[in-house]
């Protein structure tokens, strides 16, 4: 600035804080403004930086931007502070304009950060300006500063998150292996066969020698190595196992092992079946079974069975000729039995070792020169017979018969009339050549299967031979009695008289058929002889009937202790009769033992023969002495009550009412409307009958001049206002310009003129019935619109 005039030179610096334009006088000549500084000796002001501002004026520097933040570079005066926070993921320095990037591997968490942190354990960062590290994955792991996570190397595996050391990856399990780098679980189990200890990565006995730490072989002999196993198992008792071998293999059929860790099986010896395969002890349950022999290194049970005709209910055979043949009376017919088939068949014998039930085959083991050596039984011969299980013949019992051969049990018993008294019979009908057999005698009976012939019994008696049953034994005949067995002719000898012998009596006076009350028994009676009607017998024993007395009679029959029957009610009996005779119609007889009846009292009724007991004469009818049949009331009567012995008992019919009919118990029904019914009337319509009970007048019609209501036993006189003609039943009003004061009439009377006589029914010619206003009324006016004033005219009076 030029402070004097006439200077020639200048050399005045502005003052800090100002600048000085061309033609400036003073060093203060224009303050800094905000926004700007202005060193000493500035000729104009200059803008604050990017990263700096200054919000006075007249200053020479600007002021950084805090560290805490940044100041966005603008093309705007930066005369205020505008700070900007630092973002996550970045730092910022004082005086900065614009955040910087945290690099990979490092990263900041939270705004106004003014530096980076590296990335934890554990963690990785992979890209700048990160705000969160992220978590190192399973199957990896992540030192401090990781840009990317490193991988578990093959052997090993992470099954974490978040590992940071190579040392947190997990070793393979034992049985297990880890074929691959960054796994997070084992591959899988060890295959079967192989061994893999901690660490292995393969599973086929040549594992990687880099790998974590060990590897895999084959399994050893004496033991077995499953899938995943770690270490070898030692092959059971029982059982075998060879180099690589996945489990262990049972020892066959027919060996057995009994200690550990064996490559092979011993022979099972004899007397033992070592099966199913796995036998580890032979003598826990191994015993030869029964029906059964065990050679030594017996492989296949079915080649050690007993044969066909034997059995062995015995354990641990050795040999064959243990077997046991099949005892008599029984067979063997499959092979390896533990107990006989069952019994030899009917109709045949087994003598012991039989294959078959009809002894047809025979233990194989007898044999001479190739060819079967004796007998093990047969068909049994005729003669005898083999129940089912026999070891030999049985003879025919006695009494029965065996006619052919191969029976089971007898051919049945000897024929009914013919006798086999001893054993080994063969024929049913014996002809006596042979003692002990033969026909059945007389005076005896034979039934099949007799041994010795029974006796006739007493009662009974027999002259033929070959009698087959009791029943071929005669009985002695009706009349006769046989006291003796086995008679063989009519010996017979007459029954006593007082008794009566049915066929097979024994004795002369049997008690048991003594003759009975009401009957008679001649010497030499078959039956009883019942009395004859009219007689009677009341001893018993007897050989004669007595006549029956009067008030009894004797039907014939023991229906008494007497023979006789007392003369019942409603009957009478004269002497010898053989029936009751019942009462005529009109008599009775209340009591028994009667001879004769009694006739029917007054009142009462005795209406069929055989009355014991009169009924009492019923309503509406009356009954005189001796009626059989009761005699109705009149018409015209009637009556209600029960007894009556007189027509004069009958009540006539009420005036007002009517009886049409005889025997009526009440009047019919009232006398019609209009109609007159005195006493004892009978019809109701004018032409009843005279010959009433009592002679009375019977009905009519009303008369004029009166009415007669239904059942009127009086006429009643019409009241005035009507008029009633002969046979009405109700009175009739006077018809409309009509009138009647009086009863009893049977017209009504013309309504005068100057009279309006309606309705009907009008009495008394009273002020209300005068000719209305505007009307004129002549004698006898029906209709009172006839009666009008004509048009044109008028009437004020009535």
């Amino acid at each position: 600035y030029c402070p004097d005039e006439g200077m020639s030179l200048f050399n005045s610096s502005c003052n800090a804080g100002f600048f000085c334009p061309s033609g400036s006088y003073s060093g203060s000549a224009v303050a800094c403004f905000q926004g700007f500084y202005c060193p000493s000796g500035s000729g104009y002001p200059h803008p604050c930086l990017p990263g700096t501002y200054q919000n006075l004026s007249g200053q020479s520097s600007c002021i950084d931007c805090p560290s805490t933040g940044y100041c966005a570079f603008t093309f705007a005066v930066a005369s205020s502070l505008n700070l900007t926070r630092c973002p996550r993921g970045h730092f910022c320095l004082a005086g900065g304009y614009m955040p910087v990037p945290c690099v990979a591997g490092t990263y900041a968490a939270s705004e106004d950060a003014t530096s980076c942190v590296v990335c934890p354990n554990g963690t990785f960062c992979p890209l700048e300006a990160t705000s969160i590290p992220s978590v190192c994955p399973r199957g990896y792991y992540c030192a401090a500063g990781s840009v990317l996570p490193s991988a578990c190397p093959i052997g090993t595996y992470g099954n974490q998150s978040g590992l940071s050391a190579v040392q947190d990856c997990s070793m393979c399990p034992s049985g297990w292996y880890c074929s691959s780098a960054g796994a997070t679980a084992p591959t899988q189990k060890c295959r079967a066969g192989i061994m893999c200890v901690s660490g292995a990565n393969q599973s086929d006995g040549a594992g990687d020698a880099g790998g974590s730490s060990g590897q895999s072989g084959y399994c050893p002999a004496g033991s077995y190595c499953p899938s995943g196993a770690s270490a070898p198992t030692v092959c059971p008792a029982g059982s075998y196992c060879v180099e690589g071998q996945v489990a262990p293999s049972l020892c066959e059929v027919g060996t057995y092992n009994p200690l550990p860790n064996q490559t092979a099986c011993l022979t099972c010896p004899a007397g033992y079946i070592c099966r199913p395969a796995g036998v580890v002890d032979y003598t826990q349950g191994k015993v030869c079974p029964v029906g059964h022999f065990c050679s030594i290194g017996l492989q296949n049970l079915e080649a050690g069975r007993c044969p066909r005709g034997t059995f062995s209910n015995a354990t641990g055979l050795v040999d064959i000729l243990q077997c046991r043949p099949c005892p008599a009376g029984m067979y063997c017919v499959e092979p390896g039995l533990s107990a006989p088939t069952g019994l030899c068949s009917g109709g045949y014998y087994c003598s012991g070792g039989s294959a078959e039930a009809n002894a047809s085959a025979c233990d194989s083991r007898l044999v001479c020169n190739g060819s079967a050596c004796g007998s093990c039984g047969g068909v049994c011969p005729v003669g005898s017979f083999c129940p089912a299980g026999s070891s030999e013949p049985t003879a025919c019992g006695a009494g029965q018969y065996c006619g052919i051969a191969g029976l089971a049990q007898a051919s049945g018993p000897c024929d009914a009339g013919y006798f086999c008294g001893s054993t080994g019979g063969w024929t049913a009908r014996p002809d006596g050549g042979v003692f002990g057999f033969g026909r059945c005698p007389a005076g005896r009976y034979c039934p099949a299967g007799t041994v010795v012939p029974v006796a006739c019994p007493r009662g009974t008696y027999s002259s033929t031979v070959g009698n087959r049953n009791l029943s071929d034994c005669v009985a002695c005949p009706a009349g006769f009695y046989c006291p003796d067995e086995g008679m063989t002719n009519g010996s017979i000898f007459r029954c006593s008289g007082g008794y009566y012998c049915p066929a097979g009596m024994t004795a002369d006076s049997p008690a048991a058929f003594g003759c009975p009350k009401g009957f008679a028994c001649p010497v030499g009676s078959k039956a009883p002889v019942q009395c004859a009607s009219g007689f009677y017998d009341e001893s018993g024993l007897s050989a004669s009937c007595t006549e029956c007395p009067s008030g009894y009679f004797c039907p014939g029959r023991a229906n008494e202790s007497s023979g006789r029957a007392v003369c019942p009610q409603g009957h009478f009996c004269v002497a010898g009769v053989s029936a009751p005779s019942a009462c005529p119609l009109g008599t009775f007889s209340s009591s028994t033992g009667m001879s004769g009846c009694s006739s029917c009292p007054v009142g009462y009724t005795c209406s069929v023969a055989g009355t014991s007991s009169p009924q009492t004469c019923p309503a509406g009818f009356y009954c005189p002495a001796g009626t059989s049949d009761p005699v109705p009331c009149p018409i015209g009567t009637y009556s209600s009550r029960t007894g009556m012995s007189q027509v004069t008992d009958c009540v006539m019919c009420p005036s007002g009412w009517y009886c049409t009919d005889v025997g009526q118990l009440a009047p019919a029904r009232k006398c019609r409307a209009g109609m007159l019914c005195l006493s004892g009337a009978n019809q109701s319509d004018g032409t009843g009958s005279m010959a009433g009970a009592a002679g009375q007048q019977q009905s009519g019609p009303c008369p004029a001049g009166s009415y007669c209501p239904s059942g009127a036993s009086a006429p009643t006189a019409c009241p005035p206002g009507t008029y009633c003609l002969e046979g009405q039943g109700q009175p009739s009003p006077c018809e409309v310009g009509t009138y009647n004061p009086d009863p009893s009439q049977t017209s009504c009377r013309t309504c005068p003129a100057g009279y309006n006589c309606r309705p009907s029914g009008v009495v008394n010619l009273t002020a209300q019935y005068l000719c209305p206003v505007g009307h004129y009324c002549p004698a006898g006016l029906r209709n009172l619109e006839a009666g009008r004033c004509p048009r044109g005219t008028f009437s004020n009076a009535t």
